[in-house]
């Protein structure tokens, strides 16, 4: 509502030294000297096959965008015959990429996992496209969306480059 009404970002500012959280995420290294970008750990499947990522955390995109390749040699997406395949933009650089509906799980630093079904964007030819400019090494950029609608808590630590994720109240010592 905040951002609604202001058209501005509000940001959470907790001290941690009112949480007790045992693990989280350790961020990735980008391509500039002491950089480092957030990550978030999913769980993407379809049918039978699934994988455990753990991509840069932006709330910069919407989506989730993940290199097709990958997820296709986990066997969690196939190509498909007929399959509509599209093209957009990144850093003023063109990428073809598939809309595909997944499940996306999330569980947090106790154990507790929250899951839905969402489409992502599955990037034709990952390594050449737009999203490794950054970080060579990311395997995939998660956006916003898929906590808009799972409804965790994140706490980003600046301090020791860790994300850190939770579902129920925040914990005190």
């Amino acid at each position: 509502a905040i951002c609604q009404k202001t058209g501005k970002f509000p940001f959470v500012f907790i001290d941690e030294r009112e949480l007790l959280i045992e693990e989280g995420t350790v961020w990735h290294t980008t391509n500039r000297e002491n950089d480092w970008y957030p990550t978030l750990e999913l769980t993407i499947s379809e049918e039978s096959a699934s994988v455990n990522i753990i991509g840069d955390f932006d709330t910069g995109a919407r989506m989730i965008f993940a290199g097709f390749e990958f997820l296709q040699t986990a066997q969690v997406i196939k190509l498909r015959r007929m399959q509509a395949v599209r093209s957009a933009f990144h850093f003023n650089q063109r990428y073809m990429y598939i809309p595909r509906r997944v499940t996306i799980a999330l569980q947090d630093t106790s154990g507790v996992t929250r899951e839905l079904r969402q489409t992502i964007n599955c990037v034709l030819d990952w390594q050449q496209s737009p999203f490794t400019q950054v970080n060579p090494n990311r395997i995939a950029l998660v956006g916003r969306e898929v906590l808009l609608e799972l409804k965790p808590k994140a706490l980003v630590d600046f301090s020791r480059n860790v994300t850190f994720v939770y579902f129920q109240g925040v914990l005190t010592n």
